[in-house]
Order: structure tokens, then C-alpha cells, then sequence
């Protein structure tokens, strides 16, 4: 595309497509379910936000939303006009990688239907990951640079895909497998304990504002080693 040719011929349509290309981003809602409570409990949704190396967890109007960029987790609590900062919060070094193996099943997770992967521990069934393709997804590539971007942060695969991984790191697989991970069960004693699922996903013109730190809150800052 000839971007001046474009310019000279509609100035106002050329601006706005550089405006969408800088506010590019993807929105998607994360589910969390406890599948080993004695009484079926209500599912837990959080409304995500992400772009370029941004990510937002909560709503537009939540009360409390965290942050991670540049490296640093900001818990944000608009109703006390507080904030906690977490430094250096990325891993220094990455754990051993998730080994996944496959299977010969699907599912159906929202409207997509993805392949069910296998990871396995002392013998026994411990995770379920149910995976896309990147490119079957509107904004699967923000969405899949998101996911991995969080998982370079301490917690951040808990927050990522509502599990923690302990000395695992899972992004490796998926990377290798070019998926997108949009169902996650994790398993104890043959008995799936917890899901969570990545559902209304799709590239949204994402506004930075999302992603502030308030310059007046009362701050709370600490080094995460």
C-alpha cells in the first residue's frame, strides 16, 4: 500500500489507519472453574486486555486491576487510590520445559474447536490442554504474544492460564506447537481439580490508557527476587 498516494487522496483515512495500527491490541475473558469443590461453585470471569507488552487483568470499570509491563506487576486499587509495585518481576531464569504429548481427541471450547495435548507426571495424568492454531483466531498473534509475555513473569502463568506450573515452564511447548492454548485442566488422583478457558477472544483497537500507572496514588514498591 502506498501510504503518501493514500495520504494526498484522503488524509482523514490514512490517519485513522495509522491510529488503529498504534492501538492494535486483542481483549479476551479468562474462566476459572474449581472442579473439585464438594458443591458446584460459580465460575470466576476476568476480562483481559493486552497490547504490544502490556497486559491488563480486569474490567474497564473494576475496582482493582493488575498490570504488567516493563517488567514490573502494578495492583492497582482505584477505590483506596493505592497501588503495590512489584520490581523486577520477571524470572531471571527460565524452569525446565513443559513436556506435552498428544491425543487423539478434540473438544469444543466457545466456538472453536481445538486439539486436547497430555502432559503427564510420575505416570499419571496431571495437565489437559486444549490448543488452536494461532492463525484460526482474530488476534491470535497479540493474543499469543500476551499469553507468552505474562509467563515471563513470577505467577504470571497462573495469571496467564489459571495454573501455576511450579518448576515447569509451559510457553516453550505452545511456542513449539504454534497454539494457542484456550482450555487448561489440571488433574490430581486421575480427577480433573480445576479448568480454565480463554473465550470471547478478538483484535480490538486497544487504547494505552488501559495500561497506566497513576502518577498520584499512594505507592507501595518492593523488589520481587
Amino acid at each position: 500500500m502506498d501510504l503518501k498516494k493514500l495520504g494526498r487522496l484522503c488524509p482523514g483515512l490514512a490517519a485513522l489507519w495509522v491510529c488503529a495500527l498504534a492501538h492494535a491490541g486483542v481483549s479476551y475473558t479468562v474462566t476459572q472453574r474449581d472442579l473439585a469443590a464438594a458443591r458446584p461453585r460459580q465460575a470466576t470471569a476476568t476480562p483481559y486486555y493486552a497490547q504490544d507488552h502490556a497486559i491488563r487483568v480486569g474490567g474497564l470499570r473494576a475496582q482493582r486491576v493488575i498490570v504488567f509491563k516493563d517488567g514490573a506487576i502494578y495492583s492497582i486499587d482505584h477505590r483506596a487510590r493505592s497501588l503495590h509495585v512489584l520490581k523486577q518481576a520477571r524470572r531471571a531464569q527460565p524452569p525446565a520445559a513443559l513436556h506435552l504429548r498428544a491425543t487423539d481427541r478434540s473438544a469444543r471450547v466457545g466456538s472453536e474447536t481445538c486439539r486436547v495435548w497430555e502432559e503427564n507426571a510420575a505416570g499419571a495424568r496431571h495437565l489437559e490442554v486444549c490448543v488452536v492454531p494461532i492463525g484460526q483466531l482474530s488476534g491470535g498473534g497479540e493474543l499469543f504474544d500476551a499469553l507468552g509475555e505474562l509467563c515471563q513473569y513470577y505467577g504470571g502463568a497462573l495469571a496467564a492460564l489459571g495454573v501455576g506450573f511450579g518448576p515447569a515452564d509451559p510457553w516453550p511447548a505452545f511456542r513449539a506447537l504454534q497454539s494457542i492454548p484456550l482450555r487448561v485442566r489440571v488433574f490430581e488422583h486421575g480427577r480433573a481439580v480445576s479448568e480454565t478457558e480463554l473465550t470471547d477472544i478478538h483484535a480490538a483497537a486497544v487504547t494505552s490508557a488501559l495500561f497506566e500507572v497513576p502518577r498520584d496514588y499512594k505507592r507501595d514498591e518492593r523488589i520481587l527476587h
